[in-house]
């Protein structure tokens, strides 16, 4: 039995790192196939959440016949403080729960994209402007996904914009 040798069963250290470099490359792909899908949800519940400020806001319109019941110049900045579009404390049953419904809405989009801070900057986390006259307004909400915003008007239109209008347009564009 000298001349024999005995082989032994197994795997190499050298199979065994090939193995997990393998299953390390697949895991890093599937986790960045998920954040993609993360992303693409969020974007969905932020262009969903903005939507329906559209019809919010023309029941708050059949109310009071404005966007807008504080009085003064065009207003563009943060959307969820008194002086800004459907704000109101003295509104009353369906026109309160709109506003109050709107504000939510908005909010929650926000809360989609991580709450990115608001700035007068290009790159906003939300921004709301309405004409003096309170017959205009836009609501714009930045994507999770991308750098564009998601972006509804008194127009109807709801889309994707790449770039915020220059603050004297109230309008998606």
């Amino acid at each position: 039995m000298s001349g024999k040798r005995h082989k032994e069963k197994g795997f190499t250290l050298i199979e065994l790192l090939m193995v997990i470099a393998i299953i390390g490359l697949l895991s890093a792909i599937v986790l960045g196939a998920l954040n993609q899908g993360r992303d693409k949800a969020k974007d969905a519940r932020i262009k969903q959440y903005l939507n329906s400020v559209g019809s919010l806001a023309e029941l708050y319109y059949s109310h009071f016949n404005s966007y807008r019941r504080v009085t003064g110049g065009d207003y563009s900045g943060n959307c969820l403080i008194s002086t800004a579009m459907f704000a109101d404390s003295g509104a009353t049953g369906a026109a309160k729960g709109a506003a109050d419904q709107i504000a939510a809405a908005i909010d929650d989009a926000w809360d989609q994209n991580g709450n990115i801070a608001y700035s007068t900057g290009q790159n906003t986390g939300k921004l709301c402007r309405v004409s003096g006259d309170g017959q205009r307004w836009m609501v714009s909400v930045r994507l999770k996904g991308n750098d564009n915003h998601w972006c509804v008007d008194s127009a109807g239109r709801a889309e994707e914009i790449e770039t915020i209008p220059s603050a004297s347009v109230i309008a998606c564009m």
